[in-house]
């Protein structure tokens, strides 16, 4: 649970940076960019400290280079989203597609079964996605197809851990 707590306020705070991002920053690149170098210096921190191995060195590598276009993916459709849709709905769909996306992978992908907490919260993420997609007053998305996108890059970046989790050398986790 505190898993899931931590990744709906880091999917809120990468919003609301955005956001922030948006009006202050003169090239919205320079934020993506300065996001993966951050990240990348910890990675590379990360290795370093958990001890280097060459077993499967070229898995990882490729896994993580997938990984890391789904996740450039989802952060200039986050970018595109909220000036397009919003905070509220750029992060609803963010968590919605981060949670529903690997249920359904872990499923069909490595056979599991899913327990009584992974079926309530699929069925609460499909209401959700009706609910914020009912048009009643004509005050849905502006960009359903954005939005749609957004919610499959950010559920399959989330996706590819459980996929290296499951091929990748585990001194790289």
């Amino acid at each position: 649970m505190i898993f899931l707590i931590l990744s709906i306020i880091s999917c809120v705070l990468i919003s609301v940076f955005m956001r922030y991002g948006e009006s202050h920053a003169k090239y919205k690149t320079g934020i993506l960019m300065a996001n993966y170098i951050i990240c990348t210096i910890l990675s590379a921190f990360s290795a370093l400290m958990s001890g280097f191995e060459a077993e499967g060195i070229g898995l990882t590598a490729g896994l993580g280079l997938f990984t890391g276009v789904f996740y450039l993916l989802s952060l200039v459709l986050i970018q595109i989203n909220i000036s397009k849709n919003g905070v509220v709905l750029t992060s609803a769909f963010c968590q919605i597609g981060a949670l529903l996306i690997p249920i359904i992978g872990g499923i069909f992908l490595f056979n599991e079964m899913p327990t009584i907490v992974h079926i309530l919260g699929a069925i609460a993420a499909i209401i959700a996605i009706i609910i914020i997609n009912y048009d009643k007053n004509g005050t849905n998305a502006d960009s359903k197809i954005l939005i749609l996108l957004l919610f499959l890059t950010e559920g399959l970046a989330t996706i590819m851990a459980k996929v290296f989790n499951f091929y990748g050398n585990s001194v790289y986790e």
